[in-house]
């Protein structure tokens, strides 16, 4: 496969999810069709190098809720199979319905309890908290960043998720982690996803696939993307009580002061 048909790929990708997005089921085959053309560039260029897995949140706490447990403890299952050699773990979730403990500390405190962490550091396993993201797409590039800070840059990432997400948020992590490979890099990050069924926790398939397809879009278009981030900020801050906004700046995540 050249380098060239890869860039390509990459580049022509965020076209599939431009503007309104009007006709979920459309956008459900596009977003299979790119996975797809993505699939064949992972059999030629997959190596065994760092392997990532990332974790988005689906609301806080864990503890108490038995498909959110079943998720995490799915993802323990797979970072301690020594089959699937995983480098870095990386849970990503803002500050939602807690107001002091964010999405992601919530899920690592029940990761930490069902672990012997001990085995986790002999392993080598980095683990990492991304606690700003409160959007699907802000799960992959906030994890993104994240990586970078630590110095790592994955040849191959596992994104776990609401089954319904697969083929957009495979598709959406594969352009993210490949965007900046200049023509003459030889790095090439494959993405795989394993998907959990939250049941009706999450709401009906179509409403779930409606909103997700919302934020998918919002990944490509600033002004979709703002007005999504302003809705859920003001959704989550009458739902749960207090100024989302406001506590998650003060929380570190500078990037949302203008909703404030």
């Amino acid at each position: 496969m050249k380098k060239t048909t890869l860039l390509l790929l990459a580049i022509s990708l965020p076209l599939l999810f431009t503007g309104c997005i009007d006709n979920i089921s459309e956008t459900i085959n596009q977003g299979k069709q790119a996975t797809e053309a993505f699939k064949t560039i992972n059999t030629a260029l997959t190596t065994q190098g760092h392997h990532t897995v990332i974790v988005p949140g689906y609301g806080a706490p864990v503890n108490g809720n038995p498909s959110y447990e079943a998720y995490i403890n799915e993802v323990i299952d797979f970072v301690r199979d020594e089959d699937n050699s995983v480098d870095s773990l990386v849970f990503t979730g803002s500050y939602s319905s807690l107001e002091d403990t964010s999405e992601a500390e919530s899920m690592n405190q029940y990761f930490n309890s069902k672990v012997i962490l001990n085995d986790i550091q002999d392993k080598g396993i980095t683990v990492i908290k991304e606690e700003c993201a409160i959007v699907s797409w802000q799960n992959i590039s906030n994890s993104k960043d994240k990586l970078i800070e630590y110095g790592i840059a994955p040849d191959k990432v596992t994104i776990f998720g609401e089954i319904s997400r697969k083929d957009k948020l495979e598709s959406l992590a594969t352009y993210k982690f490949n965007e900046d490979q200049s023509a003459d890099s030889l790095h090439y990050t494959s993405v795989e996803f394993v998907g959990h069924d939250f049941g009706a926790s999450l709401g009906t398939k179509e409403e779930k696939s409606a909103k997700f397809a919302a934020e998918i879009a919002g990944a490509y278009d600033t002004e979709l993307g703002n007005e999504l981030l302003n809705m859920r900020i003001t959704k989550w801050s009458e739902e749960f009580g207090y100024d989302v906004a406001k506590n998650i700046v003060k929380k570190g995540c500078t990037e949302f002061t203008g909703f404030q």
